[in-house]
């Protein structure tokens, strides 16, 4: 099998395993794509392969996940607090760029909204996933 046809298959693998809180296939479906997605647009804006592997890859699909079924029931997220978005935007400003690319694609895609404490708790996981210890190949764009 192809390697640009094993991740998205084990992903609907591993969401039909676990459920996609509806036990619809067509949600599995949805969701295997915004994973697919989510990874791709966060490897190209840092010019890296993400580990699939890795521990932070692990932590960013399951945030992923969740978010998806957050968004798809409009579920609120839970405030984090008053300045705590903008320090992480100050902060990391490529990491909450692509957060925030993400949240406009899931919105795209679903048509679901995605509020500030989402595109924080997006912004902190790229953070994780694309620091270098946690990156198969290449290096962050611009280092």
């Amino acid at each position: 099998m192809d390697e640009d046809e094993a991740l998205p298959l084990a992903l609907h693998f591993v969401n039909a395993q676990i459920g996609s809180g509806s036990g619809d296939i067509a949600a599995t479906m949805q969701m295997t794509q915004w994973l697919r997605v989510a990874l791709e647009t966060t490897g190209e804006d840092f010019g890296v392969e993400i580990d699939q592997h890795s521990l932070a890859a692990a932590r960013f699909i399951s945030h992923l996940r969740y978010l998806f079924l957050r968004a798809r029931d409009g579920e609120p997220t839970p405030e984090v607090g008053d300045g705590i978005g903008e320090a992480v935007r100050q902060a990391k400003p490529l990491q909450y760029a692509t957060a925030e690319r993400l949240a406009h694609k899931m919105e795209e895609m679903f048509a679901w909204s995605v509020g500030s404490e989402e595109i924080l708790y997006l912004a902190l996981h790229v953070s994780r996933l694309t620091a270098r210890d946690d990156t198969a190949e290449g290096t962050h764009a611009g280092t």
